[in-house]
């Protein structure tokens, strides 16, 4: 009976005293993301790869459907119909919105920050203020970029196996 309680507060204290932090798992995965921007919204199917390169299929709206994007820390990448370019605010007005949701991504990655047990990572990058909110597993769940009115949810999010 003796060992009972004993073995009993080792169990919850294993079990709830896990560290509180979370590590973001935001390399080599896919996820369908649902861009708000102001009052638009963009759907896209996105991966991300080991070296943090986003790619991206716009879904919806209807007039930017099939665009390809292509964004790491250099830049943007656009190609629609086998015409491809550098992407910028002047050549694509979206575009900026998409750098502007991958660059606190970017930061979380390179920076090895990690959420606290609640799942939320909040930083800053360039002039944007972010919050993150992760699952328990790590991976992304809704980003917030207030300043820009811009927020990112994300859907069936997967580990890719390579």
């Amino acid at each position: 009976m003796k060992r009972l309680f004993i073995i009993v507060p080792i169990l919850l204290c294993l079990c709830s005293c896990k560290g509180g932090d979370i590590h973001p798992k935001l390399t080599e995965i896919s996820f369908t993301a649902e861009l708000t921007y102001y009052n638009e919204t963009y759907v896209l199917e996105a991966e991300v790869d080991k070296n943090a390169t986003l790619s991206a299929t716009i879904k919806e709206p209807e007039t930017l459907k099939n665009l390809n994007l292509t964004v790491n820390s250099k830049g943007i990448t656009a190609e629609y119909l086998g015409l491809k370019y550098n992407a910028n605010e002047a050549t694509l007005p979206f575009s900026k919105t998409v750098w502007d949701a991958y660059l606190p991504l970017y930061h979380i990655i390179t920076s090895g920050a990690v959420a606290d047990k609640s799942g939320v990572i909040e930083g800053q990058t360039e002039n944007l203020k972010y919050s993150l909110t992760v699952s328990p597993t790590g991976l992304p769940q809704e980003l917030n970029l207030k300043n820009k009115r811009l927020s990112v949810r994300f859907y069936n999010t997967e580990i890719k196996e390579e």
